[in-house]
This record gives C-alpha cells, structure tokens and sequence, in this order.
C-alpha cells in the first residue's frame, strides 16, 4: 500500500500562529527535531520583543539623564551671565512710532536714543504700543551698549534640560528599538528558511519511503 502525507508550510510562515498542528510536529520528525526547537523561540519572540523593548527604555533613562544635566549647567551659566552684564536704561524715541503687521500679530517700533556705559547709542526699538516723538521706555542693553533682550529667568534652565532629556530619551529608545525589530526580522527569515528546509528534506524522506513501499 502506498500512502501519502500531505504537508502544509503554513503554520510556520504564518506569524499569527501560535502553535504547529499535529501533523507538522510529525513533518519535521517530533519535538526533539531542529525545527521544533526554531517554533519554541518562535512562540517566545513576542515576549522577548516586549522585553527587549522594555530593557532599551530603561537603559535610555540614564543617558538622558546625563544630558539633561549637561544641559542644565551649560544653559544655568547663560542665563546667569545674562543676569550679569544685560541691566536697564531708558531710552527716548525722536520719531514717530511704526506699526509693524506680521499676521496674526501686530508690533510696534520706534527710533530711539539712549546712554550706557558712557556713552550715547540709537536704534530701533520695540515699542509697547505706537510711540510718539519724546515717549520713553525702559529697554535692556548689554555690556557694550547694545539693545538686548531682558536676562532670560533662570527657571528656564530646569525647563530646557526636562524638554531636551526627554527628547533624547524617545530617540535613544526608538532607535534601540528599531535596531531590535531589524535584526528580529532577519532572524525570522533565517528561522523560516531552517524551517522550509526541515521541511522539504522531511517530504523527500516520505517521498522516498513511499516509494521503497
């Protein structure tokens, strides 16, 4: 009596899976084969995904971290050299104010003068609302005279450090992440090939056998 087994690659190929049948344990020879083996780190791939992911998370934290206090000292000397030589004048327009339309917002400038550090300086300023020849506004100028913005809070600092910590995170994490789903992919495609070979050298075996019959 000839008798033919009929196998079918699919409970492999297919990712969904979550177990061979039956007769694809008879197929690739039990579960002592090869290819038991590959299905039992299949099965397993999704847990150790998650693990994988959870553990790449984690080991970010502290580079982050270290960043952040980079980023904090670096951006608390700024804000404290600003707090040091930016101080207040006030300054005087001499012409009429400009309204500046930048949709959707509206500013105003004026021409003014001022004295700093002994000596007289002039320039477009910003203006809290549309100047007239001879208003006066208090402006903050820097070391040199120079018309600067106010010293930037030094609050800010614990601000920028928190923002770009976490943005180092989340791109420490994806890209570990990423790295762990490319190689996970190409050792899948590995598995699926010692797979397809398992089992096309199985049906050769029944074909064979068959055959001798």
């Amino acid at each position: 009596m000839t008798s033919t087994m009929k196998v079918s690659t699919s409970p492999w190929l297919e990712e969904t899976s979550c177990r061979p049948s039956r007769s694809a344990w008879a197929t690739v020879g039990g579960p002592r084969s090869l290819g038991a083996i590959l299905w039992c780190a299949a099965a397993t791939g999704l847990r150790c995904w998650c693990s994988a992911l959870l553990l790449f998370t984690v080991v970010a934290i502290p580079v982050a971290g270290a960043i952040g206090t980079f980023v904090y000292d670096a951006r608390t000397r700024i804000y404290a050299e600003e707090a040091l030589t930016r101080h207040e004048v006030i300054a005087t327009a001499f012409e009429d104010g400009v309204i500046v339309v930048q949709p959707p917002d509206i500013s105003f400038t004026a021409r003014a003068r001022w004295s700093a550090s002994g000596r007289e300086d002039s320039g477009v300023v910003e203006w809290l609302g549309q100047a007239k020849i001879g208003d006066q506004q208090a402006i903050w100028v820097n070391d040199a005279g120079e018309n600067v913005g106010s010293p930037t809070p030094p609050s800010r600092a614990d601000r920028d450090a928190v923002v770009i910590a976490f943005a180092v995170w989340v791109g420490v994490a994806c890209a570990l992440g990423g790295l762990v789903y490319v190689v996970r992919r190409w050792l899948d495609r590995w598995r699926y090939a010692q797979w397809d070979r398992a089992i096309n050298g199985s049906r050769d075996n029944n074909g064979r056998r068959n055959h001798q019959l």
